[in-house]
């Protein structure tokens, strides 16, 4: 005989909603990871950009260096003064350059550092989401077990209470035939003393005889 357990599975809500809110939780990371990365490829840009500038003016500066030298040792005291006042201007946008040079990549180490650890943090937590599902669904199958053991224990149990009734029954059955069996062989050994009262233990030829 076999026999069957039926179960359904029945998620623990607090346990679902910790899923659903870690899932959320690596969902937000993940923008908040995106958003990183898109600002530190424009933060790169501005570098590249002011890197480019800073070389630009560095070769101005250079330029009009030489030019207010040569002007000065041509005797041209005005042209001379006009190149100081170009390269004047290109240090000073130079410098200004330089400035947001080095903020740009002040900001992009440290955006590196956040890019860094908000992906491992997500990677954490991607791990730590896999481990509760996975911790789950172990959950869930040994509940089944337990449920299925259970089941089958107390259907064992009915079977048995069934068996030993049956059994009881069949006992009391040939206790009844076994009852009238012995009726019966009492009944015919009172015939035969009955008789043998009778007849004294005579046979029928010496009753004929006596007569």
């Amino acid at each position: 005989m076999r026999i069957h357990a039926r179960r359904e599975l029945k998620k623990n809500p607090g346990q679902d909603i910790k899923e659903a809110q870690t899932e959320q939780a690596l969902r937000d990371d993940r923008a908040a990871l995106a958003k990183t990365d898109k600002t530190r490829i424009e933060f790169g840009a501005k570098r590249r950009e002011a890197e480019r500038k800073v070389a630009e003016l560095t070769e101005s500066a250079a330029k009009w260096k030489n030019n207010a030298i040569q002007a000065r040792d041509a005797g041209k005291e005005d042209l001379a003064m006009k190149a100081l006042t170009e390269m004047q201007k290109a240090n000073a946008s130079l410098e200004a350059q330089q400035k947001i040079f080095t903020g740009v990549s002040e900001s992009i180490t440290k955006l590196d550092r956040d890019y860094d650890s908000l992906e491992a943090q997500i990677e954490a937590r991607g791990i730590e989401l896999e481990e509760l599902k996975a911790q789950d669904a172990i959950l869930d199958v040994r509940e089944s077990l337990a449920t299925a053991t259970n089941a089958v224990h107390g259907n064992t149990s009915n079977a048995a209470g069934a068996l030993s009734r049956a059994k009881e029954l069949q006992q009391k059955r040939q206790d009844k035939l076994d009852a009238t069996d012995e009726l019966s062989t009492a009944r015919d050994l009172d015939s035969q003393f009955e008789e043998l009262n009778r007849t004294g233990g005579k046979s029928q030829k010496d009753l004929l005889a006596e007569l």
